[in-house]
């Protein structure tokens, strides 16, 4: 006899005051089949008398809402994608319970005031939590043997391993979480980290190595670009980061200014474009915040796209989103000068760029013939940005702006590299 069909889950309020959210409960069982059971209960991140928090957080893609799966919460049915489902399984104790924060299920994504007010401190709730579980999937396509390379240091092993690992190591990192905008914030705040993917498991040590050894011999652009910005963020970034425990409102990480992690991560993947920009919120430098940059799922993208350009580049700056059919792209258009050009380009650790800047301009007569120029070249090192700097690439200060953009000619435009 079937069973008879549950009521879908209604969301109940969150607590009223402030850093409220929701907790769930995955239910133990020692049976791997059984329906995935859980229940979720109301939690103030900011409570007094709590000095420490218990939970964790998953750090995870959603993956594809065409193929969703049903979980039980409190008798009632969620209906979830197959990658939370599948991570859901492979986190559920035989014998505890296991209290977690999931964005697809403590957040009721239907009500867009929460979502925004949840976004806004998601960056406190990961910092806050006992451990970040990274779930990179289920095994397939090599993947056992890629985490056992990383494991084991991919620098030391790879010149004793065949070709046939290097290569499923490069499909591990091409697995959708690698290229997810969320996960920048997530592993940026946590204080420890697990990945998982199948039944492998490393420490948040084991991958930061076995990636950077990776990096020693990668020759994707692409995924040395992916490499390198999660390198930062569980590495170089971490020394940055403020006292995430006495950081007052809003809760930042403070790794860098916002016009920075928009050059470094704009390639990143978002099922909601604004997602792009709100992801980046929680970790850029505090003395950047801007009152029109915040978690709004109520304006669109293109009144968010000209309010991130003027919050980096000036109120002068004229913006707007330009859609033709499939086409879409940004239009920038501002007065400004040239400062010169880039004439040389040097990669060093981390792919960080050591960029040597030529400028000419005339010289007063008085002190040279008419008509001398004189050359003058500096050198910047700038970091590890989505789009590589290259040699002829143009140096201009457009009006308004405090800082120089780089820029490329293409075709009868330009584009800001």
């Amino acid at each position: 006899m079937a069973d008879k069909a549950k009521d879908p889950y209604t969301y109940s309020p969150l607590l009223a005051h402030p850093n409220s959210i929701r907790l769930l409960r995955l239910l133990p069982t020692s049976r791997a089949e059984d329906p995935i059971h859980c229940r979720i209960f109301n939690y103030s991140l900011t409570t007094p008398t709590r000095t420490s928090h218990l939970y964790e957080c998953l750090s995870y893609v959603w993956g594809s809402v065409e193929d969703k799966q049903t979980i039980q919460i409190d008798g009632a049915e969620l209906a979830v994608t197959k990658n939370l489902h599948g991570a859901l399984r492979r986190l559920r104790d035989p014998d505890l319970d296991r209290v977690l924060w999931v964005d697809a299920v403590c957040i009721n994504q239907d009500d867009l005031e929460e979502r925004a007010n949840q976004v806004e401190i998601m960056a406190m709730i990961y910092a806050y939590a006992s451990r970040v579980v990274v779930w990179l999937g289920e095994e397939a396509d090599g993947s056992k043997e890629a985490m056992e390379l990383l494991r084991d240091d991919a620098s030391r092993l790879v010149q004793n391993r065949a070709k046939s690992f290097q290569n499923e190591a490069m499909e591990l990192l091409r697995r959708p979480w690698f290229r997810r905008i969320w996960v920048l914030q997530e592993i940026a705040a946590a204080r420890v980290m697990v990945v998982l993917c199948g039944s492998e498991e490393l420490t948040g040590s084991c991958f930061f190595w076995g990636l950077s050894g990776i990096l020693e011999w990668c020759r994707d652009a692409e995924l040395r670009s992916t490499i390198s910005s999660i390198l930062y963020l569980l590495g170089d970034a971490s020394v940055l980061r403020v006292n995430k425990a006495t950081h007052p409102e809003p809760f930042r990480l403070g790794i860098c200014p916002l016009s920075q992690l928009v050059d470094m991560f704009r390639l990143r993947e978002a099922t909601d474009p604004r997602d792009k920009v709100y992801a980046l919120l929680g970790i850029m430098s505090q003395d950047m915040m801007k009152p029109d940059i915040m978690p709004d799922y109520g304006i669109d993208w293109d009144d968010l796209f000209r309010n991130l350009v003027h919050s980096i580049l000036g109120e002068k700056v004229k913006a707007a989103w330009i859609s033709h059919g499939k086409t879409e792209y940004g239009q920038v258009s501002a007065k400004g000068c040239t400062v010169g050009y880039i004439s040389n380009v040097d990669v060093i650790k981390g792919d960080r760029q050591v960029v040597s800047i030529t400028r000419t301009y005339s010289c007063d007569p008085v002190d040279l013939h008419d008509g001398d120029t004189i050359k003058e070249t500096v050198k910047w090192v700038l970091h590890s940005s989505a789009a590589a700097i290259e040699e002829g690439d143009i140096v201009c200060w457009l009006e308004g702006s405090i800082g120089a953009t780089i820029i490329r000619l293409q075709g009868d435009c330009f584009t800001i590299v």
